[in-house]
């Protein structure tokens, strides 16, 4: 994993965990890498992995089960879902429309090709 350096490390990988969720790699109830063996795959301090799980357990993503390790939590995707949306309302979208507005394009034009990608994108998805 690369990490981005303008963006705290625990919160990078609090997103590819909730990556590893909502792509299906960590199955609902299945138990994820300890905090140390992330670690020692990503190449971090056990605590920031700690600290990423926390948050992540606050979201109601994970769960511990006391001796065993961290697991998915049967609810872990539409509350994950929940999140990425709220975060996307709320910092990319108005992010991108003042970029719009800034570069001066055509909304209708940028809601056009937005709707052509996405299409796009979903008719890719069903097959």
């Amino acid at each position: 994993m690369q990490f981005d350096n303008n963006k705290p490390i625990a919160i990078q990988i609090e997103e590819f965990c909730r990556m590893q969720i909502t792509s299906g790699g960590w199955p609902s109830d299945s138990r994820i890498p300890s905090t140390k063996d992330l670690a020692m795959r990503l190449g971090v301090n056990p605590r920031t992995v700690m600290k990423a799980y926390d948050s992540l357990a606050e979201q109601g993503a994970i769960y511990q089960k006391r001796g065993l390790g961290y697991f998915v939590a049967p609810a872990a995707i539409p509350n994950v879902l929940q999140i990425l949306r709220r975060k996307f309302m709320t910092e990319t979208l108005p992010e991108t429309a003042r970029r719009i507005l800034e570069l001066k394009l055509d909304v209708k034009y940028v809601t056009d090709m937005l709707t052509h990608m996405v299409q796009s994108l979903d008719n890719k998805q069903e097959l």
